[in-house]
């Protein structure tokens, strides 16, 4: 093989390289993207499906307890719940409502029960 041929191998090489640490990278970002919205989808409908399981009496034994599990699992700064009839007119039946707050988003909920 001439010098040449080598130095031309090796600028294919180096740019090619290049190109594919810069394409990694681009997945690297395009992966943890995923990872945060999958996280952020799972905890909104965790939360919410435990807010109104919890209201029918199938989840945790109370929205007290729903609060406290929901706030250790996912990190939340800010969670609550209240009959919506403290703040609202609410109609027949007895209207919850809880809200949340956190890194990966926040949400509101209510249910009848």
């Amino acid at each position: 093989m001439k010098l040449i041929d080598v130095f031309i191998f090796l600028m294919i090489f180096s740019v090619f390289a290049l190109f594919a640490n810069s394409s990694l990278r681009c997945v690297e970002m395009l992966e943890k993207s995923l990872m945060e919205n999958r996280i952020r989808s799972e905890s909104t409908e965790f939360i919410y499906e435990s807010f109104r399981n919890t209201c029918m009496g199938k989840g945790f034994n109370s929205l007290n307890e729903w609060q406290k599990n929901c706030r250790a699992m996912w990190s939340l700064d800010y969670i609550a719940w209240a009959d919506a009839s403290d703040f609202m007119d609410v109609e027949k039946e007895i209207l919850y409502y809880g809200t949340w707050s956190g890194k990966y988003g926040k949400g509101e909920v209510y249910c009848r029960k």
